[in-house]
């Protein structure tokens, strides 16, 4: 309606009520005709109809009627009128409309009254200021909304779902206070409110409070309530920030602490980040900003921000920004940079897209930093800045970062994470989480930078050293982005260079990387690489929602993987590494058409201890079930382990590693061109000069070997075993450990004056004069050599269903209670010296005793005459065979039979063994069995 009823002036005590040009009314839901004339006390409302009785009258026009039951005397629904939450200024009177009345007649002889439901309140206020807006908050009861009401009562009820206990009063473009008080009204309905709270805000969002009593003096209908002047002194009280336009305003002027009130959406505006803006609180209140195509915030600079969540974000970054002296690439849905601030309980959603020209010639770096690219989704760069309970859920796309145009830009560092690239001088992560997805996809002609961080997280942390409940579930991609230097993949962290604890933290997040370095890649699924003790505790690591884990496409020097990538110990300090109550089903995988030119160490816990005789590792309750795929081509060293690639710290027996209550179970595959030393194991790759003890520890599923290289022989040892492929240093099989893994040995292991080394617990032991403890292991995987269509070569064979070699230059006694139920199989075409090949059902070559051993196998080694069910290699003094107990059958020689087609085929001979033919078959290569006891 367009009712404009207002206020005379005041006189003898008394506010004239005149009625105004284009006021209507409505009687029993008819609307009349609209004034023509205002300014007077009383007016002639004309129908076009007659009107019937009773007669219900309201003001403003109402035609809404009630579908309710009426009184017998009553023949319309009950009308309603609305007291305005939202009023707009009028000076000298109230807002239009927001004054309701009602009169009500019997008969057309009656005059009708129209009765007031409002009373007045007036400020008086005076000041400098500008003000914005008042809003009125009562303590109890309702001061707006919409109510039927019964005209012959005045009774008033609410509809539900309409009431409000605040009214606001709006200015429009602002009413500018003087030293002369302006007076301001506000119509509300009638009664008692209890304290009154009024709040007047300036247009640069500064508040000034005051209250008002009206429970010992109610708010009577129709009259006009005045208060005591007052003086606008723009109280230090926080901003709010209830609007599109209050946000704008509180970034033109942010000087002052500031409470998000409403939810806000700023969708389709052309946003600038918050600039000039340090030492306040930001409070986002747990209400959303939603759409923002630019950061909130251009730097955080010593603020608390807390409670903020910022939703849908669109943003593109195009142009490098400039913080701190310098310009850079830097991203965030907060901010680019923070230092000296706080944040906590926030959250993004939305995209970031960065597309980009940075060139060596626009950055101004400032001291020795040279890292110019933080790429993150909630804020860039941090500095003395502390994150908890906050989680990201932006996705980041990156197309292109350098101008190639304008030469190689390799002398940047770039460091990417889902919530910050870096984290600076802090010393803690607690309940961080990051949802979005990280995809670095260059495209078209690659780009090179110096060195990559990256991680679900952040990208480096040089001084954090716990990070608790911190959770990384979004994806990360790389593509066509290449190094010079290092590359560093974590699923936490890039790069955790402190002493990191790890606590309760989970990773599922897949890790795609297809890139070139001229030197290292290192990816772990917690962290990439530490030179510090590290520990990593009540951990889950998972492939993502859609069943990808890690794959890498990639070319390099060194590659490292594990839940930490690469620990690498270079002072003579006490360094420890533990992984303890941990579990890992995520899927690793090294695609076809990668190459690695030095070292490649890769499995699901550690890869590499180095250079420190002091380091300790202890892995207790290390659960892995993740598989296991290389598919590469290799010119030196490859080491695979389930949990552990390469165990090189050299360390004293007093500083021993132990691994306890750990199991992989899982399929390891490993084919490609392999062109040296090539080493897998189920639990452990390469053991080199370590003293380890593995307590109640277990393998199962499967490893395939088939090495495809053909360009000449190998060089160096190819080992490959159901618990160990390499070990070099005394083990203590502290308590029973067992492998059920089914390995399979094909193509080229040739090496020359070198075996190839199989066995179902260990491929390989070539210990250093010290005791090696072969109690209580148990093998129940079956062994198979060659392949049907693939020529197996090598030079000759060390192949046992315990150990394919075991030599103790000490000679000391401590092969007991070892059991193999596996059986061994050799297939296809074998080339080779096969006369200095050794097979046996426990043990391919050694020169110990053998004690309490059992062996329940069939071995099918045609023209290995060197087979025997406790050991290939023929007796010797040394070789004692104490207590053993021996089943199954054996065949290590041949014949030739023609099949139905007339084919000539070469079949096994098979030797079934008993109690009388035991003792032919305990030794390969003879029948002696003198010193054979029990």
């Amino acid at each position: 309606d367009n009712a404009r009823t207002q206020l005379g002036e005041k006189a003898d005590g008394v506010y004239p009520l005149y009625w105004s040009e284009g006021d209507q009314i409505s009687a029993n839901g008819v609307v009349s005709s609209a004034l023509t004339v205002g300014g007077s006390a009383s007016a002639e409302f004309t129908f076009d109809d007659a009107l019937s009785y009773p007669c219900s009258v309201v003001y403003p026009a109402s035609i809404t009627q009630l579908d309710i039951t009426l009184e017998s005397t009553r023949t319309e629904g009950l009308p309603q009128v609305t007291f305005l939450a939202e009023q707009t200024y009028t000076p000298g009177t109230f807002c239009a409309g927001a004054a309701p009345m009602y009169g009500y007649a019997t008969n057309s002889e009656e005059t009708i009254q129209m009765n007031h439901l409002v009373g007045v309140l007036r400020l008086d206020v005076s000041g400098e200021a500008t003000l914005s807006s008042i809003v009125l908050e009562a303590e109890t009861g309702n001061l707006a909304g919409t109510y039927t009401v019964d005209c012959a009562s005045g009774e008033l009820t609410a509809v539900e779902g309409t009431t409000s206990n605040t009214v606001t009063l709006t200015f429009g473009e602002g009413l500018a206070l003087s030293a002369t008080a302006t007076p301001i009204y506000i119509a509300v309905p009638a009664g008692s409110y209890g304290m009154v709270t009024v709040n007047l805000y300036s247009t640069t969002d500064e508040v000034m409070t005051c209250k008002f009593d009206t429970a010992s003096k109610p708010i009577s209908v129709g009259m006009v309530r005045e208060f005591a002047p007052i003086t606008y002194s723009g109280a230090s009280l926080n901003p709010v920030i209830d609007s599109k336009e209050a946000l704008i305003r509180f970034a033109a002027n942010p000087t002052r602490s500031a409470v998000v009130t409403a939810d806000i959406d700023m969708t389709g505006y052309d946003w600038t980040p918050i600039t000039n803006c340090s030492g306040i609180t930001f409070d986002g209140g747990n209400h959303e900003i939603k759409g923002l195509n630019a950061p909130l915030f251009h730097i955080l600079d010593g603020i608390t921000l807390k409670d903020l969540r910022l939703v849908d974000v669109d943003i593109e970054i195009t142009e490098p920004c400039v913080y701190n002296d310098a310009v850079r690439i830097s991203t965030g849905a907060i901010a680019y940079y923070a230092t000296n601030s706080a944040i906590s309980n926030c959250y993004a959603s939305g995209k970031m897209e960065v597309n980009t020209k940075f060139n060596n010639a626009a950055t101004t770096l400032k001291g020795t930093t040279n890292t110019v690219v933080d790429i993150a989704g909630l804020v860039g760069y941090t500095s003395d800045t502390s994150w908890n309970k906050v989680t990201n859920a932006v996705d980041i796309t990156v197309k292109s970062l350098f101008d190639t145009s304008g030469g190689n830009t390799s002398d940047f560092y770039v460091l990417v994470g889902g919530v910050t690239a870096v984290v600076y001088d802090m010393k803690s992560l607690e309940e961080i989480y990051n949802y979005g997805d990280i995809t670095i996809a260059i495209e078209g002609e690659a780009q090179s930078t110096t060195a990559i961080r990256c991680g679900g997280i952040t990208g480096y942390t040089p001084k954090v050293t716990s990070f608790k409940k911190v959770e990384n579930h979004g994806d990360i991609t790389f593509s066509n982005l290449n190094t010079t230097k290092l590359q560093c993949y974590g699923g936490l962290v890039g790069l955790p260079y402190s002493t990191p604890t790890f606590d309760t933290c989970k990773s599922s997040g897949a890790i795609t990387v297809s890139t070139i370095a001229t030197s290292n890649i290192l990816v772990g699924a917690i962290g990439a690489y530490t030179e510090n003790s590290t520990v990593v505790k009540n951990c889950t690591v998972t492939n993502n929602s859609e069943g990808k884990g890690t794959t890498l496409s990639i070319s390099c020097e060194d590659l490292y993987t594990g839940i930490i990538g690469y620990i690498a110990s270079s002072t003579e300090t006490q360094i420890n590494h533990t992984i303890e109550n941990c579990t890992s089903s995520r899927d690793l995988t090294i695609a076809p058409g990668s190459v690695t030119t030095t070292q490649t160490y890769v499995s699901h816990g550690y890869s590499d201890t180095r250079k420190n005789s002091l380091s300790k590792i202890a892995m207790t309750n290390y659960t892995v079930t993740g598989d296991i795929t290389v598919n590469c081509s290799t010119s030196d060293l490859l080491y695979v382990g389930g949990i552990y690639g390469y165990v090189r710290a050299k360390n004293a027996s007093a500083n021993s590693n132990v691994f306890t209550n750990c199991s992989y179970d899982g399929d390891i595959k490993v084919v490609g061109s392999f062109a040296a030393r090539t080493v897998v194991g189920g639990l452990i790759g390469y053991n080199s000069a370590n003293y380890i003890t593995l307590d109640n520890c277990h393998t199962s599923g499967s490893i395939t070997f088939e090495n495809q290289y053909s360009a000449g022989d190998m060089t160096g040892v190819v080992a490959v075993g159901g618990i160990y492929g390499y070990d070099g240093q005394e083990t203590n099989y502290k308590s029973l450990c067992t492998s059920s893994m089914n390995i399979e040995v094909s193509g080229n292991c040739k090496i020359a004056d070198n075996p190839l080394y199989v066995g179902g617990i260990v491929g390989s032991d070539a210990r250093n004069n010290n005791r090696y403890n072969a109690m209580n292991v148990k093998n129940s995987g079956n062994i198979t050599i060659g392949k049907v269509g693939v020529t197996t070569k090598a030079s000759y064979l060390r192949v046992g269903g315990v150990a394919g070699k075991i030599v103790n230059e000490a000679a000391i006694s401590g092969y007991e209670n070892a059991v193999n139920t596996g059986n061994i199989t050799l297939i296809g075409e074998i080339s080779g010296t096969t006369g200095e090949s050794y097979i046996g059902g426990l043990y391919g070559y050694t020169e110990e005793p053998i004690v309490n051993a059992q062996c329940y196998c069939n071995i099918v080694a045609p023209g290995i005459a060197n087979t025997g069910m406790v050991m290939g290699v023929p007796r010797a003094e040394a070789t004692l065979a104490k207590n053993c107990k021996l089943g199954g059958t054996i065949a290590f020689t041949s014949k030739e039979t023609e099949d139905s087609m007339g084919e000539t085929q070469v079949v096994p001979i098979v030797e079934t063994i008993t109690e009388e033919n035991y003792f032919n078959y305990i030794y390969g290569g003879t029948t002696d069995w003198s010193g054979v006891e029990n």
